[in-house]
């Protein structure tokens, strides 16, 4: 399909995102992917994931011989745990990701596995997201590594008794009710922003062979959700959901309830990766490692702490494409100035699930409160992207007296004027007259777009500016801003939706003195710079308003002037206005 970048672009996006077949294009998870090629049923080649979990001659992989398209099996790994896999020609899997070292044997069938939770690094990973204690994290490694509770037990010196009481510590420290759920849930930080929604509706349908009703119950058995709850929540009889469930088990190739929870977690990672033509290979600046989970009830809040822990804690509020990722320019130049970066998922964004409340930039607010109570923050400083200037000054009307200062870096203004660019004026006119176009590109940029199409609407919005053009064409750069573009939304648009679709009618709340309140400008920011810099400059009422304007910065402000921005931070006093080149 072509789609031009031009007048109509945003109506042909919209309408594509309604009409053309989605075909998913993640960002590939950084670790448990399992990768080999068989040649004549035997065992060609394989990567490190791939031995460490798999045996030579998995059931249902090792004897394709005679292969011609994609398939999907119930396979096995050394252990005799079930495991889903995904088998193609490998001409068939050129995009598939872990085979970049691979031999290119013409005639050898490819096979993909996603299992993150039979690494050895997954104890690991597990103790560092929930803070879990040295206790906890050999709970989990010893239940992980065990066949059933008696050898848990035996391995960590315990009676049952004993090992029960360290098991729901562990559940009560990770907000899960059984083991297979917190594995499950791991899984999900590993996966879920490679994960979109339309791989847990049309992919999981097609790849298990379900019917639409068998689908829809298979997401929430995947969940951990009990078949009374099921029941409930989708108007049916419990025996109905149980007789749905039973066949969902039989496609699924298993026998207990309790394991699918953690097989379907695996197998949404595994087809959203398995049906792309496209997949974006990178670290996003080594996020995973720095990605914590806090419990708000039965709500999960994905956040960043980058440290160090006695530092000034500053914390990010997301532009509105963005996540917790807070940028390595920005976060080095802020830990070089003393501060503590901190980002966070608002709700519907990421890993950070959706609020309840009808206003997103109050729940959004609420989850900044949230995570200030968490860490134990006394006092803290706000940095507020683009969008992320409603929910930061909601926060600042609630929590004024915790703040030194809050820095809106280019926001973007509830009703922004026109730059005279014809490309960027139609963007900004769709904002604020038509947000379910900007919804709508966005579904298509996430289903169909993928890596090539955001990388052409980026360089024709902002593409052509000095400072930034360099940028682009940088590859690292470049690949996280995009992966950070495709994540934001990937499992859910709902939290971009809700904040489009409320912000042109936001706002500003009222707002006490005593913080510094600073607004940070590009000259020559492409979106917004004109609709700031005016007389009629939306942020004027702010108390106190300090402006500071780099004339030569662009829309990556926050990269190009990273330590110019810590180091306006880092002043003690206010002055009525500032100017920098």
């Amino acid at each position: 399909m072509d789609i031009r970048v031009g007048d109509e672009f945003l109506t042909q996006a919209a309408a594509a995102a309604r009409t053309h077949l989605p075909a998913c294009r993640p960002v590939a998870p950084t670790i448990g992917l399992g990768a080999a090629l068989f040649v004549g049923g035997s065992l060609h080649w394989s990567n490190d994931s791939w031995r460490a979990v798999m045996g030579p001659a998995p059931p249902g992989i090792a004897h394709q011989t005679m292969l011609q398209k994609r398939r999907f099996v119930v396979s096995a790994d050394a252990t005799g745990r079930a495991v889903f896999a995904a088998i193609a020609p490998r001409r068939l899997a050129a995009s598939w990701p872990g085979f970049a070292h691979a031999p290119s044997t013409p005639n050898a069938i490819a096979a993909l596995c996603f299992t993150p939770s039979r690494v050895a690094d997954f104890p690991e990973l597990a103790a560092r997201a929930y803070a879990l204690s040295p206790q906890q994290r050999a709970t989990l490694a010893a239940l992980l590594a065990s066949s059933d509770l008696d050898e848990a037990a035996a391995q960590l010196g315990l009676t049952l008794a004993g090992l029960r009481r360290r098991m729901r510590a562990l559940f009560e420290a990770t907000g899960s009710s059984r083991l297979a759920v917190l594995i499950a849930n791991m899984t999900r930080i590993v996966a879920d922003e490679c994960v979109s929604d339309w791989a847990r509706a049309e992919g999981l349908r097609e790849a298990l062979d379900l019917t639409a009703g068998e689908a829809r119950v298979a997401v929430r058995l995947f969940e951990g959700a009990s078949i009374p709850d099921i029941a409930g929540d989708l108007g049916l009889s419990a025996h109905t959901v149980r007789d749905q469930a039973r066949a969902v088990l039989g496609k699924c190739g298993l026998s207990r309830l309790r394991d699918l929870c953690l097989f379907g977690a695996e197998a949404l990672a595994l087809i959203a990766l398995a049906v792309s033509d496209e997949i974006l290979h990178d670290d996003r600046e080594d996020l995973l490692a720095a990605t914590r989970i806090s419990a708000s009830g039965a709500r999960r809040i994905a956040f960043t702490d980058y440290g160090p822990l006695d530092a000034r804690p500053v914390l990010l509020f997301h532009g509105g494409l963005g996540t917790r990722r807070v940028g390595l320019a920005l976060r080095e130049a802020l830990q070089a100035r003393g501060f503590r970066p901190i980002g966070f998922d608002r709700p519907g964004f990421g890993l950070t699930d959706m609020a309840s409340s009808r206003d997103p930039f109050h729940a959004g607010a609420e989850d900044g409160e949230h995570l200030v109570r968490t860490l134990g923050l006394d006092r803290l400083d706000i940095l507020a992207i683009d969008g992320g200037a409603a929910p930061a000054l909601e926060f600042a009307a609630r929590s004024a007296c915790r703040l030194n200062s809050i820095m809106l870096i280019s926001p973007r203004p509830p009703r922004p004027a026109r730059s005279g660019a014809r490309l960027v004026d139609q963007f900004v006119r769709a904002c604020v007259d038509q947000p379910a176009l900007i919804v709508g590109a966005y579904r298509f940029l996430r289903r169909r777009g993928g890596v090539a199409l955001s990388e052409m609407l980026v360089r024709s919005l902002i593409g052509e500016h000095p400072l930034d053009r360099p940028l682009i064409e940088d590859e690292r750069f470049r690949h996280a801003m995009i992966a950070e573009l495709l994540t934001c939304g990937a499992r859910t648009a709902a939290g971009l939706e809700a904040e489009q679709t409320h912000y042109p009618d936001w706002r500003i709340p009222s707002l006490p003195p005593g913080p510094r309140y600073v607004l940070v400008l590009g000259g020559k920011d492409p979106l917004w710079g004109e609709s700031n810099a005016g007389e009629f400059c939306p942020w004027s009422q702010l108390p106190a308003l300090e402006r500071a304007r780099f004339a030569a910065a662009g829309r990556f402000i926050i990269t190009t002037h990273a330590s110019e921005i810590a180091a306006l931070l880092d002043r003690p006093v206010q002055t009525p206005s500032l100017s920098a080149p």
